[in-house]
């Protein structure tokens, strides 16, 4: 007896941890979905179809990629909002910048107010194998490096509520706008048209 119980004591500790696991995925009160892709083909259209939001809510656009951050769309049958969350210095700095640094094998910047001084140049020596990849990272990082001050303010900013009209001067990318860098997701709260679909959050990727 002894023998065949051997390891049943770690088996069910582990299945226990298992099914906690399990039952914490399916007591949330949405089933998320992520629609992402290439320009152009569609994401915004689909959003739109099925939350009832229009163009102004969930911008598109025939010109280069229109949303410039995640959003999340949620079934609400209250008023319609938005609720924009922002990241933290800290967060931009490990979660944005850091990527882009390690990437070109840069030297990272240890605290925020760092990325103010100039960029090192791209030394064409550590260049990876996708060298055309290397500079269009290289490129971004620099447009972000230029935006910097005029979103910096927003960094460790509180979550803001807004109405949904305004939705587009935090996520777009286009017309100038730099918002949407420092946002981290912009959540919208609407009623659905269908209710059959009311328990999925949409994520605008």
């Amino acid at each position: 007896i002894a023998t065949q119980t051997h390891g049943t004591k770690e088996e069910v500790a582990q299945l226990n941890i298992a099914v906690s696991n399990l039952a914490k995925r399916f007591s949330k009160p949405t089933i998320n979905i992520g629609v992402a892709g290439k320009a152009r083909q569609g994401k915004s259209t689909l959003l739109q179809k099925i939350s009832g939001l229009s163009n102004t809510e969930i911008p598109t656009s025939d010109e280069l990629p229109c949303t410039g951050t995640k959003s999340k769309i949620y079934h609400s049958e209250g008023t319609s909002y938005a609720r924009i969350d922002f990241y933290t210095k800290e967060e931009f700095l490990k979660e944005i910048l850091h990527s882009y640094f390690e990437k070109l094998n840069l030297p990272k910047p240890l605290i925020i107010d760092e990325f103010k001084r100039p960029i090192p140049d791209l030394v064409e020596s550590v260049f990876s194998k996708d060298r055309n990849l290397d500079k269009a990272v290289y490129e971004k990082l620099k447009f972000i490096h230029k935006m910097f001050p005029s979103f910096y303010e927003l960094l460790s900013k509180p979550s803001e509520t807004v109405d949904l009209q305004y939705i587009p001067e935090y996520v777009t990318q286009s017309g100038g706008r730099t918002k949407y860098l420092a946002v981290k997701t912009a959540n919208i709260y609407t009623q659905f048209p269908n209710h059959d679909v009311t328990g999925l959050c949409l994520v605008d990727l």
